[in-house]
């Protein structure tokens, strides 16, 4: 009588198998959706951070500075206007994405021209940031899951 190996594995290998696949899957999961929430915010804080240069720099240089975005190269613009030069180009990181946003301008005495709400979003999660017309100011909402 020969003795034959059987090629493959048994079901109990399978199942230890899975349950392993399964508890790293659900340890990994969590991770995923912090590193979403933290790429968006860092990139909310560098938005606000531009937004207030424009307005320092609008008040400084006794002149217009612009902000403007562009959704499908997601990168927004920090310009001077007249003449038109562009003091800084920022492209979102980490699949941050524009997901709604006007451009506006600081005027020399640091209003802004109209209120704004710029809208981040990465993954599943989105935050609003809101400029307000009279002051310039510029308010972060709270980072929110969308369904």
């Amino acid at each position: 009588m020969q003795n034959k190996k059987k090629a493959g594995i048994t079901l109990i290998e399978a199942t230890v198998a899975l349950a392993v696949l399964l508890i790293l899957a659900a340890a990994v999961a969590p991770s995923v959706a912090d590193a979403d929430r933290r790429a968006l915010a860092y990139a909310s804080q560098c938005i606000q951070a531009d937004i207030r240069l424009a307005q320092r720099l609008a008040v400084a240089e006794g002149r217009t500075h612009h902000i403007g975005f562009n959704h499908y190269e997601n990168y927004y613009t920090v310009y001077t206007s007249p003449p038109y030069k562009e003091i800084e180009r920022v492209y979102l990181p980490n699949g941050v994405m524009i997901r709604s946003a006007e451009n506006f301008y600081y005027l020399p005495r640091g209003t802004a021209s109209k209120a704004q709400t710029i809208r981040l979003g990465k993954g599943r999660f989105i935050q609003d940031l809101t400029v307000l017309v009279g002051s310039g100011r510029v308010r972060a909402g709270s980072i929110t899951s969308i369904p």
